[in-house]
């Protein structure tokens, strides 16, 4: 493995030494917004309550900068692999093992407590995209994970440059389409149509992700590393901001209230976050993996360990806030401003005590399984 060694999108990598801290750090502080977001709907759904009048409306833009980060890694990791057929049992099986069994143990309550169709159950299981919600409502973000990869497990089985040029095509259409509605004022019809995965404007963000990789790897724009960052930063936090203005500005025009804008209601910004948020992930990422590389920056370890721990907060803390709001809501439906900050620390503490005991032994066992197979795998 080339000098990366930080966690894969979403997805960790167990016991590393973390050289990419400030990735590390904005990994983690992604998690905390799309946390945040949560939060936000959730006391707007179950408790009929404002969060901050929705200023944690941004929130998603969370997940752009994991699809972003994640074409970043895969590719920084893995750029030697590709074309190298034997390759391909290993890349598959080290993803799988990363998304698959933290997942199961989540979900598998959810399977349990509420009856749902065979199709319903299958998709779940096998993170099949559905266009209705899914049973484990942030696990939609793991059906593009998985499409990515095998996306690029296909250009390690073969490197040739027609299917190199045939997924280019694909992600560069998918962004001219997109774009194209944005220029024309019009949100495309794909959007909620049950073909929308194939044509989501989230593949492009891999995209961003790989080109940001490819930058870093050729040592490109390394002079320039601080004013990407700075430059990032300041489109993200400006898109955000846009964010949640526009929205209370579009609710109070159409009379729709503080709760039901929570969630409902669509900005342009989030229409086309792959833009206004995938952008300036790009540039964070590709800006801040210069500086871990040139200036190595130290980042608290406790910043560090969140990071590490961002797929575990990622996958419990929706379903716990709804939880822990539920019971609220008969235990202490009053003052509930008072309660928005222990409910958050109860889902992030959580999330950092099933990463530490629960999915790091598993991937360490798993991980150790497939290093004792791994001179014996198949050759394709």
């Amino acid at each position: 493995m080339p000098i990366l060694t930080v966690n894969t999108s979403i997805t960790p990598d167990i016991n590393r030494s973390d050289k990419l801290a400030l990735i590390q750090l904005f990994r983690g502080l992604a998690a905390l917004i799309v946390l945040l977001y949560h939060t936000s709907t959730l006391y707007a759904t179950n408790l009929n309550h404002s969060v901050l009048n929705n200023s944690f409306k941004f929130g998603k833009a969370g997940v752009d900068f994991f699809f972003v980060l994640s074409g970043f890694i895969i590719y920084t990791i893995h750029q030697h692999d590709l074309g190298v057929k034997d390759r391909v049992y290993y890349f598959i099986s080290k993803r799988l093992i990363r998304i698959f069994p933290l997942y199961w143990l989540m979900l598998i309550p959810k399977l349990l407590i509420k009856t749902y169709s065979a199709l319903t159950i299958l998709g779940a299981l096998f993170l099949l995209p559905h266009p209705q919600s899914p049973v484990l409502n942030v696990s939609w973000t793991l059906s593009y994970e998985l499409f990515f990869y095998a996306c690029f497990s296909l250009l390690i089985f073969n490197k040739s440059s027609s299917l190199k040029y045939l997924l280019l095509s694909y992600g560069g259409f998918i962004f001219l389409y997109w774009t194209s509605g944005l220029l024309l004022g019009d949100v495309p019809k794909l959007l909620h149509s049950s073909h929308s995965f194939i044509i989501s404007y989230h593949h492009t963000e891999f995209l961003f992700g790989l080109a940001a990789a490819y930058l870093f790897s050729h040592s490109l724009l390394t002079q320039f590393r601080y004013w990407l960052l700075a430059s990032g930063l300041v489109l993200f936090v400006t898109a955000s901001l846009y964010t949640v203005i526009n929205v209370n500005q579009i609710a109070l025009e159409q009379g729709v209230d503080l709760i039901t804008r929570s969630e409902d209601l669509k900005t342009v910004t989030e229409n086309y976050s792959y833009l206004f948020f995938g952008i300036p992930s790009f540039l964070i990422i590709l800006g801040s993996a210069h500086i871990d590389k040139l200036d190595k920056w130290n980042v608290p370890t406790g910043l560090l360990f969140i990071g590490n721990a961002s797929y575990a907060i990622y996958l419990t803390h929706s379903s716990l806030i709804n939880a822990e709001t539920l019971l609220l809501k008969s235990i202490w439906p009053h003052n509930l401003a008072i309660t928005v900050l222990p409910i958050m620390l109860v889902a992030l503490l959580f999330g950092m005590l099933v990463h530490r005991y629960i999915e790091t032994p598993i991937l360490n066992k798993l991980n150790h399984t497939i290093k004792r197979f791994k001179v014996a795998r198949p050759t394709l």
